[in-house]
């Protein structure tokens, strides 16, 4: 058992529990105001243990297994958390902890179902509806390009690439396409495509150009 740091009042155990240590009433130091006893512990909404710790008249609330990792587990390289070796949030035992990176615990995390990646629209990071992933995976099947495709949804092409080689929306490919080969992003079709656009940006700039002009030339004759 050892004392918590910045809480000489109460110590934490190896194996997770937390005492409120016996404590001496009074100036003269007789009398004992309170005896050694092990403290009620609670669940958060994540299904972390905790407890109540007071100090100067002011309650705080502490993870019991960061108060384990504290006070038994040597933290040489200041990582900031404490992961459970074995998943179960309940068992804050010395043996069962570790101290780790915030992407080591994620991946940890992930590794045994604790967290599970949100997939498709319901991730936040996620660019496009389902409904629009659906038919991007479609037009990259009937053989369009990368960035035709990215023209038609307002996205850059290299977003489609990753679409296309199913590092996005990966779970739509397994059930709609899982053993069908998919074909490259064809280059003469991206060519033609870049070629009509630069087309069309040098009408439509001719275009203004002659707009400009003629309004000069009419402005000298007024």
């Amino acid at each position: 058992m050892r004392q918590i740091l910045d809480y000489p009042n109460y110590s934490v155990t190896s194996d997770g529990k937390v005492i409120s240590n016996q404590r001496v009433a009074g100036r003269s130091g007789k009398g004992i105001s309170t005896k050694e006893k092990e403290l009620a512990q609670m669940y958060n909404q994540r299904g972390y243990k905790m407890v109540n710790l007071i100090r100067d008249k002011k309650s705080k609330t502490r993870y019991v297994h960061r108060l384990v990792a504290q006070a038994f587990i040597p933290n040489p390289d200041n990582l900031p958390q404490v992961n459970h070796i074995d998943g179960n949030k309940e068992n804050n035992d010395v043996a069962n902890l570790e101290w780790v990176s915030a992407k080591e615990n994620n991946h940890h995390a992930l590794r045994t179902g604790l967290r599970t990646g949100q997939k498709g629209s319901a991730n936040s990071q996620s660019k496009l509806q389902e409904e629009d992933a659906i038919k991007i995976i479609h037009l990259v099947m009937q053989g369009l390009s990368n960035i035709e495709i990215a023209e038609q949804f307002k996205l850059h092409d290299r977003y489609v690439s990753l679409i296309r080689g199913k590092k996005r929306w990966k779970h739509l490919w397994e059930t709609m396409y899982q053993n069908e080969e998919v074909p490259y992003s064809c280059r003469k079709r991206t060519k033609a495509f870049n070629a009509e656009r630069l087309s069309k940006a040098q009408l439509t700039e001719k275009l203004e150009a002659s707009r400009v002009e003629s309004s000069d030339s009419k402005r000298e004759d007024s």
